[in-house]
C-alpha cells in the first residue's frame, strides 16, 4: 500500500508552556499565572488535584495575549480569600487542534514544595507538530515529533482513546539529548487500517504535554497522462493512407479521441484509430485512408485516465507530405528564328528543348493563344515543337513566341515574321485565245477571288487554348 495524503492539521503551534508556572499573593487575592504558546488560541481548564476549577465564585480565570509575541498568551487563575483547604496540586491545560499541554504547580501554605520534586523543572512541550513520512520500503510509516522536559518525560501513544503497547508491528522509540527528546513511532508493513487519530503524551513530575496528528490512508492515486514529444505525422505511401501518431506516458491503458477542428473523429471506412504499446509507452495512432487536399487541417488528440488528461494538436499538410520527385525544367537548346517572307509562302517556326517530361508547349501571336487547326499547325514530338502556317498573308505578320513548361519551371522564346506584299499583277489577255477560252478564264479568276476572300476570313479567326 502507498502512503498517499497524510493530513497533519492546521498549520500552526501546538500549545507548550514557556516557563513555569509562578504564586503570587496580592493582598486578598492569590495570583497563578502560566506563559505559554500556541496557534491557533487554545481553551484553558484548571484543576486541582482531580477536580476542575469552574469561573466564578471564588475562582476567576483569564487568558490573555502576551505583548512581547504574536502566539504568547498569558493564563491567569485567581482565588479571592485563600484558605489552608485550598492547598494542592494545580494543573493547568492548554488544548487547540495540534495538540495539548498541561503546566503543574502546588499550593502549600507551610512553604516549600512537595518533597522529591525537582527544583527548576521543566514541563513537557512539543513546540512542533508531529510529522509522519514514508521509509525508503514504502511498507513502514514513522511519526515523529520533538519533546522538551525536565526531568525525563514518561511517553504513551494511543490510537483514537486506546494506548499503542510496543509490539512487532508497532515500534516507538526516544533519543535523549539534554533536556530534548525525539519521539517516533514507527508501523511496520501498514494498511489503510492504521489510518487514524494518533496522539502521544509527555508526562513528568512538572506537568504534562500532548500533540496530536491524523494519518489519512488512501489508495494509491493513477498519475495523469504525460506526452512524450510532439506528434510524428507522416505519408505511409505503400498504404496511401497519412499517419499521425504521439507518444504518451501512462500507467494505464487511456481513453483516446481524436477531433478534426471540434468535430470527433469515429473509426470508420477512411479513419482508423489504434493504441499500440512499445516499452512501456502508448502511441495513439489516427490513419487517414483515401486523403485528399480536403484533409489538411489541425488534428487534436485528447487522452484520458482517472488521474488527468493531456492534449495535443498536429498540422496536417497533405501537398507537403506527397514526395517530391526530381526533375529538370525545360529550357530551349535551339531558340526560334526569326522569318522574313513573301505573301503566299509556307512559314515553319522550330524550337529545340530539353527537361523532364511531360512538357507542355503553348503558342502565341503578339501575346494572343493559337491552336492547332485548319490555318496553324502545332506539333511537339520528342523535344521539338513545330508551328506551321501553309500559307501567309501581310497580317500574319507580327511576334510569334513558345512558351515550354512541367512542374519544375518554363522558359520562353519567341521571334518575329515579316511578310512582304507583292505587286498587284494585271491581267493579260490573249488576243489569239477564244471567246470560250476568255469566258473560261474569267470564270477561273472570279473562282480564285473567291477563294481569296474564303481564306482571308478564314485567316482572321484566332482560337484560344
Amino acid at each position: 500500500m502507498t502512503l498517499l495524503n497524510l493530513c497533519r492539521g492546521q498549520d500552526g503551534k501546538a500549545p507548550h508552556f514557556t516557563q513555569k508556572p509562578t504564586i503570587k499573593q496580592q493582598q486578598n487575592l492569590l495570583l497563578m499565572t502560566c506563559l505559554l504558546e500556541a496557534k491557533p488560541t487554545p481553551q484553558i481548564r484548571w484543576f486541582r488535584d482531580t477536580t476542575e476549577i469552574g469561573d466564578g465564585g471564588r475562582y476567576s480565570i483569564t487568558l490573555q495575549r502576551d505583548a512581547s509575541g504574536a502566539d504568547l498568551y498569558t493564563v491567569v487563575l485567581q482565588i479571592k480569600d485563600p484558605a489552608t483547604e485550598d492547598a494542592g496540586t494545580y494543573k493547568c491545560t492548554a488544548a487547540n487542534d495540534l495538540g495539548e499541554s498541561n503546566a503543574n504547580i502546588t499550593l502549600n501554605f507551610q512553604g516549600g514544595e512537595k518533597p522529591g520534586k525537582p527544583p527548576g523543572g521543566i514541563a513537557p512541550t512539543f513546540k512542533e507538530k508531529p510529522k509522519v513520512a514514508q521509509d525508503p520500503s514504502g511498507k513502514n510509516i514513522v511519526i515523529e515529533c520533538q519533546c522538551t522536559a525536565n526531568p525525563k518525560p514518561v511517553i504513551t501513544w494511543y490510537k483514537g482513546t486506546s494506548v499503542l503497547t510496543a509490539s512487532a508491528r508497532v515500534v516507538p522509540t526516544i533519543v535523549e539529548n539534554g533536556d530534548e527528546y525525539t519521539l517516533k513511532l514507527e508501523i511496520i508493513n501498514f494498511t489503510k487500517d492504521d489510518g487514524g487519530q494518533y496522539k502521544v503524551t509527555a508526562k513528568n513530575d512538572v506537568g504534562e504535554g500532548n500533540a496530536n496528528i491524523t494519518i489519512n490512508l488512501e489508495p494509491p492515486k493513477e498519475p495523469p497522462p504525460v506526452l512524450q514529444g510532439k506528434p510524428n505525422i507522416r505519408l505511409d505511401e505503400p498504404n496511401q493512407m497519412i499517419i499521425i501518431e504521439q507518444g504518451v506516458q501512462s500507467s494505464v491503458p487511456p481513453q483516446v479521441t481524436w477531433y478534426y477542428g471540434n468535430q470527433p473523429l469515429k473509426a470508420d471506412g477512411r479513419y482508423r484509430i489504434e493504441l499500440p504499446q512499445e516499452k512501456g509507452i502508448y502511441y495513439p495512432t489516427l490513419q487517414i485512408t483515401n486523403f485528399s487536399e480536403k484533409d489538411s487541417g489541425t488534428y487534436k488528440l485528447v487522452v484520458k485516465t482517472n488521474g488527468g488528461e493531456a492534449t495535443s494538436t498536429a498540422t496536417v499538410n497533405v501537398s507537403a507530405l506527397k514526395p517530391k520527385v526530381k526533375g529538370e525544367a525545360p529550357k530551349f537548346i535551339q531558340q526560334l528564328a526569326p522569318k522574313n517572307v513573301n505573301d503566299g509562302d509556307k512559314v515553319e517556326f522550330v524550337a529545340k528543348v530539353s527537361g523532364t517530361e511531360p512538357i507542355e508547349v503553348l503558342w502565341a501571336k503578339d501575346k494572343k493563344p493559337l491552336k492547332s487547326g485548319d490555318i496553324f499547325g502545332i506539333s511537339y514530338d520528342k523535344g521539338t515543337a513545330k508551328l506551321n502556317i501553309s500559307e501567309v498573308f501581310p497580317e500574319d505578320s507580327g511576334v510569334y513566341s513558345i512558351e515550354i513548361k512541367n512542374q519544375w519551371g518554363s522558359a520562353t522564346s519567341s521571334a518575329s515574321l515579316q511578310v512582304k506584299e507583292l505587286p498587284e499583277e494585271k491581267l493579260q489577255n490573249d488576243q489569239n485565245k477564244s471567246k470560250d477560252a476568255g469566258k473560261t478564264e474569267i470564270k477561273s479568276q472570279q473562282i480564285e477571288e473567291s477563294k481569296m476572300e474564303i481564306r482571308t476570313q478564314s485567316k482572321a479567326v484566332c482560337s484560344t487554348f
